[in-house]
């Protein structure tokens, strides 16, 4: 696919070596996708989308060191919405008959409630959508049916941060960012202008042109995702000084490898 193009040149700065030859349409991808769909200028935005990200601005807080936000309701529809609790109960008993043909699969989503339910106590700074609270009546909207044991009734259980999969969630993800960037404008410009336009979703790319420049650039991003209670993880580089600062520094690091197959390497958050 377009997404597999490649040149023969590899330069690597900061975090990763970055393929050069990304297509055109995977560019238009990342800019509606990522920070930019929060500016009021942006081509994503369409008929009453506007009003959607003031009243978003007007939601996003800072409680207790993690930001709460409220999901982007179009007008009238959180009162539209219908009590769909029958049809959800009948969808999850189709689920629970296809889990008892196949235990695995069960295991395997009983594996993923079972993480969401530890992180929401143990707190896993390095789950990005997690760190953002969902605002109190939202919460409401995010219930689902669940249960540890196929022969026992379902119970309710709700969702207390931005969840991974639903449709808003890489757009209230991408605005509280950058609501949370603008405040380090000034403080480190440089860093700001890295971060406002090189963060997709929960990875982000970019380069320095010498090795200190690179190390004051991830300490201060690590300080600015500290101060938004993230924690930045699994920096790479194929820079041998930098990656030594990177461990004197205590940074975390993911080793690469060398493989027949090359990933794009990434850091994430």
């Amino acid at each position: 696919g377009r997404g597999d193009e490649r040149s023969d040149c590899t330069s690597v700065h900061l975090i990763q070596s970055e393929e050069e030859s990304i297509s055109a349409e995977l560019r238009r991808f990342w800019e509606i996708e990522s920070l930019e769909i929060h500016d009021k200028d942006s081509a994503a935005l369409g008929n009453g989308d506007e009003e959607i990200l003031s009243e978003f601005d007007k939601s996003i807080s800072f409680v207790d060191g993690r930001y709460r936000v409220s999901l982007p309701w179009k007008q009238g529809m959180r009162e539209a919405l219908q009590n769909n609790k029958t049809v959800a109960r009948k969808r999850f008993e189709g689920l629970v008959r296809r889990f008892k043909c196949d235990h695995k699969l069960f295991c395997e989503y009983k594996d993923v409630i079972d993480e969401y339910v530890r992180e929401a106590f143990t707190v896993d700074v390095k789950s990005a959508f997690l760190q953002i609270e969902l605002d109190l009546p939202d919460q409401n909207f995010t219930r689902f049916f669940w249960t540890d044991n196929l022969n026992n009734e379902p119970y309710v259980l709700n969702f207390t941060r931005v969840l991974f999969g639903l449709r808003s969630s890489p757009y209230l993800l991408a605005a509280t960012l950058k609501d949370h960037f603008e405040k380090y404008k000034e403080q480190y410009p440089h860093t700001f202008d890295l971060l406002n336009s090189s963060v997709y979703v929960d990875d982000l790319i970019g380069g320095r042109n010498d090795v200190p420049d690179a190390l004051r650039t991830t300490l201060e991003c690590l300080q600015i995702f500290s101060d938004a209670g993230m924690l930045l993880r699994k920096w790479r580089t194929n820079s041998k000084p930098l990656n030594l600062l990177w461990q004197q520094e205590g940074v975390e690091t993911e080793v690469s490898e060398t493989s027949a197959i090359d990933p794009r390497p990434r850091l994430r958050f």
